[in-house]
């Protein structure tokens, strides 16, 4: 019996303070060194994506979302050989309060620090996993054009992830 199929989401958050970009540095109990990312996490069952984003901006900051923009970008990564799915959304956060406190339950989250867009963008690129690195390095280098949707597909047994769309946000 193959199992059943399921899907992850992920709320993740694109916050500025002028030109510099927020950061987490992260390190899970499998990783063999910490990775800089962008704010995020799991979306609990029931729980909404924008109150989603804000607890996770909360937990791994301390930062508080005043007011939410709109989608940055969505990813989706596929797993086809179990059916398994990931839907990423990053929203940006256009007003924030607070000042950086972490405050993570999983223990996972070491440094927050908002960093220069070229220096979030180099630190960015040091992340394994290319569904996560590819879409932020973009919205960050593309000086943040909205709406890009990114599909990929993880081949089970290599783990090899390869882009399978990019399909570019803006204006129509």
């Amino acid at each position: 019996m193959s199992p059943q199929p399921s899907v992850t989401v992920i709320a993740a958050a694109l916050v500025y303070r002028g030109d510099d970009v927020l950061l987490v540095q992260q390190q899970g109990p499998d990783d063999p060194a910490p990775t800089w990312a962008l704010p995020a996490g799991r979306v609990k069952p029931g729980e909404p994506l924008h109150e989603a984003v804000a607890r996770e901006l909360r937990e791994e900051t301390g930062l508080e979302v005043v007011r939410l923009g709109g989608l940055a970008y969505a990813a989706q990564v596929l797993y086809p050989e179990t059916g398994q799915q990931v839907l990423a959304f990053a929203v940006q956060v256009e007003q924030w309060a607070g000042e950086l406190q972490i405050d993570d339950p999983d223990g996972l989250i070491l440094r927050a620090e908002f960093v220069p867009a070229a220096e979030a963008i180099d630190r960015l690129g040091s992340l394994p996993w290319r569904e996560m690195r590819e879409p932020a390095i973009h919205f960050i280098s593309s000086g943040g054009m909205p709406g890009a949707m990114w599909v990929y597909h993880v081949e089970e047994h290599t783990g090899e992830c390869v882009c399978l769309a990019h399909l570019p946000g803006g204006a129509v």
